[in-house]
């Protein structure tokens, strides 16, 4: 199980030679027929950390998608042969939207990676190359500003267990000021412990500056039923000292608000000061609210002034990152902030620290009942409806990364609300279909919804007619939460 197993076959190159036109990518999106099966389209690539791969990445992307469009139209184009990006904007611009082609959007999708020995900060390096990928789009959007009807949104892909949500707040922060219309982000797909893919889940919406009509990824841990994720697993888990601490102040923080499960918020506070005990080498006590400040300093920009740096040190020059780096220079001067503010910049700097949040313990399966992982479950499903964020859920990819015998077992019922799959306490969800990658999982959108359909109507009973209801409903969704330009 898990997303290394995927990432496997990625990393092979059995993939490469089909995938180096984009060209034929549109025309499998398109299908047989006049009409494409497929009327939008969202395109995910890797950013560059140089300018003219970039340029060279987006051109192709480009580049195909007019070739596709040209085969499908009779028009006097402005150039023939395009050669440079502006010249296929300049085509593009003449294409009036008819339902007859697929409609594209591009998402560049950061990637996330495993820290480094001997970085300044953990991430740091990985950092340092998201900013420049940044800067390199957010340079590429000035000089061209068409490319920003085109690239509609910003993702953070790749294995989740490798890099936090809140590594990519301040990024995402100042994209979102560069012009970035939307954000999404892949999350609660992989973990080491149900209750650590549902904390990473609510991380995303504590941290990320997700607005209505964002989207996240995946989000298996609030779906998954605690039964079925537990079936195949054994009675004890590894996760780090850093996993088990954030898990323990999240169950703290959700479940405290809950008379009837009150008394599990009250052990997990208890375990969560011993552990930082261990962790900070802390000869002073220190309170679980204390505690919860201090990891909710993790959207901060770790070069901020107070953490990295010294708060007398001139101010960064004026930018998009000037608001970043002075969160911190505010945050000191609130009342009652001064601990919570050394401890975080321990938890960042300190050697002793950070090899303490690196050691690994053990914990058992079972460590809270099902009952309390669902209130946790259906806590962070409140919030993802509150403010309107959809979930991008492709049942393939999930069903042969994740627990499940077949897609029949899916969590998407549960989250339709069918008899049988929903829970009781359970906050409807906006699900969109995705396929995530077709090149691994021989899937597209298209057998994607032919699986809800046969599922529906074999598992759950339901008649043709409203399996195509509850189907559309789903597709319809998709149309609303889609990045696209609609200006």
């Amino acid at each position: 199980f898990g997303f290394e197993q995927f990432q496997n076959y990625t990393m092979t190159e059995l993939r490469e030679e089909t995938e180096k036109s984009y060209l034929s990518r549109f025309k499998h999106a398109h299908g047989a027929g006049v009409y494409s099966h497929v009327r939008y389209l969202e395109g995910r690539f890797a950013p560059k950390s140089d300018p003219n791969k970039m340029q060279k990445l987006l051109f192709s992307v480009l580049r195909g998608y007019w070739e596709y469009l040209s085969a499908h139209m009779s028009m006097e184009w402005v150039h023939e042969k395009p050669l440079t990006i502006s010249q296929v904007l300049d085509n593009l611009e003449l294409v009036e939207p008819h339902g007859k082609c697929v409609e594209l959007a591009l998402v560049p999708h950061f990637i996330k990676r495993k820290p480094k020995n001997g970085e300044a900060y953990p991430h740091a390096l990985l950092f340092k190359d998201l900013k420049n990928q940044a800067a390199i789009l957010m340079d590429m959007l000035k000089s061209e500003p068409r490319l920003t009807g085109w690239i509609r949104g910003v993702d953070a892909a790749a294995n989740e267990m490798h890099a936090p949500p809140e590594l990519f707040c301040p990024l995402f922060r100042v994209l979102a000021k560069s012009g970035i219309a939307h954000f999404t982000y892949h999350v609660g797909e992989d973990f080491p412990h149900l209750i650590s893919g549902i904390r990473s889940i609510d991380d995303a919406l504590r941290f990320l500056p997700l607005r209505n009509g964002d989207r996240l990824g995946h989000c298996t841990a609030i779906g998954i039923t605690p039964s079925i994720w537990k079936r195949s697993l054994p009675l004890s888990l590894s996760m780090t000292k850093e996993t088990r601490l954030l898990d323990l102040v999240f169950i703290w923080r959700e479940l405290r608000s809950h008379p009837e499960l009150l008394r599990y918020a009250s052990d997990a506070a208890i375990e969560a000061v011993r552990l930082a005990h261990k962790v900070f080498s802390l000869e002073e006590e220190v309170s679980i609210t204390t505690l919860d400040q201090v990891f909710e300093m993790r959207g901060l920009l770790a070069e901020s002034e107070g953490l990295l740096s010294e708060l007398n040190e001139p101010l960064k020059p004026k930018s998009l990152w000037l608001e970043e780096y002075e969160r911190a220079r505010e945050l000191v001067k609130t009342t009652g902030m001064k601990r919570p503010l050394k401890l975080y910049k321990q938890w960042l700097t300190s050697d002793n620290v950070r090899k303490q949040r690196a050691e690994y313990v053990e914990v058992a399966l079972e460590y809270l009942p099902d009952e309390a992982v669902v209130a946790l479950q259906q806590a962070v499903m409140a919030k993802m409806a509150d403010r309107n964020i959809a979930i991008e859920c492709p049942p393939t990819s999930n069903t042969r990364i994740s627990q499940y015998r077949n897609v029949s077992e899916h969590h998407i019922f549960r989250w339709m609300g069918l008899p049988g799959e929903a829970i009781e306490g359970d906050v409807p969800m906006s699900i969109c279909l995705g396929s995530d990658d077709p090149g691994i999982f021989a899937a597209d959108l298209k057998s994607e919804f032919y699986h809800l359909f046969v599922v529906l109507t074999r598992k759950f009973g339901l008649s043709p007619a409203d399996a195509l209801r509850k189907v559309a409903e789903v597709n319809e969704n998709g149309r609303i939460y889609r990045f696209h330009d609609v200006s």
